[in-house]
C-alpha cells in the first residue's frame, strides 16, 4: 500500500461520516451588501452553475463556491477555476481610473463601473492537487483534508470508468461527501480548489468577484457565479437565543432552534463550564443536523461526571468559514439522580376527610424539592393537582374528599422541578351497611 493510501485509511477512520447533507440547501444563503444586476440565470436557475458565498472579514475577504453537479465538480477538478476581482467606482469619482473603466453595473439603482480587473491565485488555475500532492495535507491537518482527498481521488477514478449506473451513483456519493467535508473546514476547502482568501483588499472598497470554471465549453458549459463584498465591513454574526436544557441521571440534553439561523450557520460548537466563566469546547466535531427534524430543533447530549456539580452551557454557531457567532444564552443545572417511587396509603377519617400517608427515603430529601398531591375520580386519567408544594420532610396530610371514591397520587418533585407521580391509590368510605336479608 502506498504512503498516501495508508495515510488516507488512517485519517479517514478518525472522521465518521454518518450521512450526506443536502449541501446546497444548507449553504447557499449568502452574505452580500447589495443585490447586483449581472447578466445570468435568475434565481432558481438550473443547469451547470457555480454558486458563491462570501464574507468580508476585518482584513480580508473569504470566498467559497459550490459546483452544482457531480459533472461540474469532476471537470473543474481537472481544469480548475478562475477567480476574477473587480474594483467598483462611481463615474467621475476616481478620475485616475476613468480609462481603465469596464462595463457598468447597477447596484441599488446606482450605476457603478468595474475597474482594476485582477485574477486571484497568482494567475494559475485553482484546483485540487494531484493524488501525490495530497500527501502533505493528510494527518497534519483536519480529518476533513483526508475525507476530501479520498473522495476527490475516488470521484476521478469513477469518472474514468465506463458510464454505468453504478459508476454514476458512486460519483454522486463522492461529490456529496467531498462538498460535505469542505463545508466544515475552510482550510481543506481551499486545498480542494473550492475556496480562496483575498488579503489584498483595501478597507471600505467594494469588490465584485466572478468565479468561473476553465472547463472548455465544448466539454461543458458552466454558468459563472458572482458575489459583491465591501472590504472590512464584517457583518455581525447572530447568537442562538433559545437554548434550553433538560437534566437526567449524569446526562444533560441541550435543545435549540437551528432553522432560525440556517442562513448564517451550518454547524454549532458546544461549550461548558463549571464556574460560569471559564468555558471550554466539549464538542470535538461540528454539531449539525444530518437528518433535520420537522420541529427544526438541534439536539446534543452530554455525559456528566456526577450529579452534584453545577454545569453551565452555551452554544455558538459556526459558518462555513469557521467563524464563531456570539455565545448563546446560558443554561445551567445538575444531573438528576434516579428516585425511588413514592408508596401511598389512605383512609377515610369521616365522610368528608381522608388521611394520606406516603413513604420516601429520608436520605434522599436533599435530592428533591418536595411533594404535591393529585386526585381524580378515575384511576387512569383526569388527575388534578390540588395542593401547594409540600415540604421535603412531610409524609402525611389530611385532605377534603370530593368524591365518594377518590384516587390519590403523590408526586415527588426532583431538583429540576419535574414531577414523578406514584401509582394511584383508592380511598373510599367503608361499606358498613349490611346487605338486606334475602326474602323467603
Amino acid at each position: 500500500m502506498s504512503p498516501l493510501s495508508t495515510s488516507l485509511v488512517t485519517a479517514t477512520r478518525s472522521c465518521l461520516l454518518i450521512g450526506l447533507l443536502s449541501v446546497f440547501a444548507m449553504l447557499l444563503p449568502t452574505h452580500t451588501d447589495a443585490q447586483v444586476n449581472i447578466p445570468g440565470p435568475p434565481n432558481g436557475r438550473t443547469g451547470p452553475t457555480i454558486y458563491v458565498v462570501g464574507r468580508a472579514q476585518p482584513t480580508r475577504n473569504v470566498l467559497r463556491w459550490f459546483p452544482s453537479s457531480p459533472a461540474v465538480w469532476q471537470q473543474a477538478n481537472v481544469y480548475g477555476y478562475e477567480v476574477i476581482r473587480f474594483t467598483l467606482v462611481k463615474e467621475g469619482r476616481d478620475s485616475a481610473n476613468v480609462n481603465a473603466m469596464m462595463n457598468d453595473i447597477m447596484i441599488d439603482s446606482v450605476q457603478y463601473f468595474l475597474t482594476n480587473r485582477t485574477v486571484l491565485g497568482g494567475g494559475k488555475a485553482i484546483k485540487p492537487p494531484t493524488n501525490a500532492g495530497w500527501v502533505r495535507y493528510i494527518n497534519k491537518r483536519t480529518p476533513y483534508h483526508a475525507m476530501i482527498a479520498d473522495h476527490t481521488m475516488k470521484g476521478s477514478l469513477a469518472a474514468q470508468n465506463s458510464p454505468t449506473k453504478k459508476d454514476t451513483v458512486s460519483v454522486n456519493d463522492h461529490y456529496g461527501a467531498a462538498l460535505w467535508g469542505a463545508s466544515f473546514s475552510f482550510a481543506a476547502a481551499q486545498v480542494a480548489g473550492l475556496g480562496i482568501t483575498d488579503s489584498t483588499v483595501k478597507k471600505g472598497t467594494r469588490y465584485l468577484y466572478t468565479i468561473r470554471t476553465l472547463v472548455p465549453t465544448k466539454i461543458l458549459r458552466v454558468t459563472e457565479g458572482h458575489i459583491l463584498l465591501t472590504a472590512g465591513e464584517a457583518e455581525p454574526l447572530p447568537a442562538v437565543q433559545d437554548l434550553s436544557v433538560l437534566f437526567a441521571d449524569k446526562r444533560a440534553g441541550l435543545l435549540w432552534n437551528y432553522r432560525k439561523l440556517e442562513s448564517s450557520f451550518n454547524s454549532y460548537t458546544i461549550e461548558r463550564a463549571t464556574d460560569s466563566i471559564r468555558y471550554r469546547q466539549i464538542s470535538s466535531m461540528p454539531v449539525t443536523n444530518l437528518t433535520p427534524d420537522s420541529d427544526s430543533m438541534s439536539r446534543y447530549s452530554d455525559s456528566l461526571a456526577n450529579n452534584e456539580t453545577v454545569y453551565y452551557y452555551r452554544v455558538r454557531g459556526s459558518t462555513i468559514f469557521q467563524e464563531l457567532g456570539a455565545p448563546s444564552n446560558m443554561v445551567k443545572g445538575r444531573g438528576v439522580p434516579p428516585l425511588p417511587p413514592v408508596r401511598v396509603t389512605g383512609t377515610m377519617i369521616d365522610t368528608t376527610r381522608a388521611r394520606l400517608n406516603w413513604t420516601f427515603p429520608e436520605a434522599l430529601n436533599s435530592k428533591i424539592k418536595g411533594f404535591v398531591i393529585r386526585r381524580s375520580a378515575y384511576v387512569d386519567s383526569n388527575f388534578v393537582e390540588f395542593t401547594k408544594v409540600l415540604p421535603i420532610t412531610q409524609r402525611t396530610i389530611i385532605v377534603d374528599s370530593v368524591y365518594d371514591a377518590t384516587y390519590y397520587s403523590v408526586a415527588v418533585l426532583n431538583r429540576e422541578g419535574y414531577a414523578i407521580p406514584s401509582f394511584p391509590t383508592l380511598v373510599q368510605l367503608a361499606d358498613s351497611i349490611p346487605p338486606a336479608a334475602p326474602r323467603v
